[in-house]
């Protein structure tokens, strides 16, 4: 789409008398928001990224300090669980 939008730039210099102005508009008005967009897009997916990498990143800290003890709880409540039996 975005080599679309290009071609459409060049090609309009070039010939632009092709295009009516009315549909020149419309569609130069459609490109300008559909670039934001794509701009708005790429801010996100980096975000999103981000957020994955801090999210997997909390995750191996969390399963290294935190769940050898979880394991440990269960265990004992297991064992206090059959001691009462």
């Amino acid at each position: 789409m975005v080599n679309t939008i290009s071609r459409f730039e060049e090609y309009s210099a070039i010939c632009g008398h092709i295009v009516p102005e009315i549909h020149s508009e419309a569609i130069r008005s459609k490109i300008s928001k559909f670039k934001d967009a794509h701009d708005h897009y790429h801010i996100l997916l980096k975000e999103l990224e981000e957020c994955i990498g801090n999210y997997r990143e909390l995750h191996e800290s969390l399963k290294k300090t935190a769940f050898p003890y979880v394991r440990k709880m269960v265990g004992e409540v297991r064992r206090k669980k059959h001691s009462k039996t």
